[in-house]
């Protein structure tokens, strides 16, 4: 496995493999790096001839900047994961290389998906999020990018993003990796104490009785029924809801479309999930 800290080497490496005819598929991560992160891995690395995944803790994303101090990073754990998974290149770059010197422009995004949910709860999420991914997807022209879909709103803007500016890119969502009792993989759950992962656990049980009873339930029961159950949990809930997939309008719970999404509070960690209440991968709706 070869790293990179520079974004015109890593640059110059990708563009002969594909000059040789090789695929390139690539994964952007934050680092803290877990079995979710492999699953996009196992899924590049099967797609592809080469693998690039980026690390990378992206701060103008963050609500804070103490949020962003307290990110965890551990690279020489993360270093080892992708060599133990197979990735070819590895980009681990400062934020000077992402963000030099004289650096002034962000890619504003407005479309009606940062309107709501994760864009009314973190206002500098989006931008952030869409301004490092295209410095990242020019530093690395790669095919192909994977995204997990635990982070749904976040790729459905990505995709309208590489719509919208006629980027060549294929973007491939891959599922939710769960851990035994339901809890999806995240980086932040590291810092789940045993009472968190009690509750999160607690969440995902409730959220696989409302798809159990999807085609009988209405919107408004889901929130009669379910918002003070969760809440009993001691989830400190920002949203729970029912939207259609890929638009992200409001939906109800039969439409075959329809995705359960949550985001929270357990303890100090934020959580978020969501469950296609009728799919297994709602990467056959693409």
């Amino acid at each position: 496995m070869e790293i990179f800290e520079s974004s015109e080497k890593i640059y110059n490496r990708i563009m002969e493999d594909r000059t040789g005819g090789l695929e390139v598929g690539f994964v952007p991560t934050m680092g803290a790096l877990h079995e979710g992160h492999c699953a996009l891995f196992r899924k590049a690395r099967q797609d592809n001839d080469k693998l690039v995944i980026s690390c990378y803790v992206n701060a103008p994303q963050f609500d804070s900047c103490e949020a962003a101090v307290a990110y965890p990073r551990e690279f020489e754990k993360d270093r080892q994961l992708a060599l133990d998974s197979g990735v070819d290149y590895l980009f681990h770059p400062d934020d000077k290389e992402i963000y030099p010197s004289g650096d002034s422009t962000t890619i504003i995004n407005n479309s009606p998906l940062v309107r709501s949910y994760e864009g009314v709860i973190r206002t500098n999420f989006f931008n952030g999020v869409t301004t490092v991914v295209g410095k990242l997807m020019n530093i690395v022209p790669a095919q192909r990018v994977y995204f997990g879909q635990k982070d749904l709103q976040q790729y459905l803007v990505l995709k309208q993003l590489c719509r919208d500016l006629h980027w060549r890119r294929q973007l491939i969502p891959v599922p939710v990796v769960r851990d035994e009792n339901g809890v999806a993989l995240s980086s932040r759950n590291r810092r789940l104490d045993s009472r968190g992962w009690q509750i999160a656990a607690g969440v995902h049980k409730i959220m696989k009785e409302i798809k159990r009873r999807a085609d009988e339930l209405s919107r408004q029961e889901i929130f009669s029924r379910y918002v003070p159950a969760i809440k009993q949990l001691g989830f400190e809930l920002q949203y729970l809801d029912v939207v259609r997939f890929p638009d992200y309008d409001p939906a109800w719970p039969a439409d075959k479309t329809a995705v359960l999404i949550i985001a929270g509070y357990a303890g100090e960690v934020r959580l978020k999930d969501n469950l296609p209440l009728h799919l297994d991968d709602l990467a056959e709706l693409e």
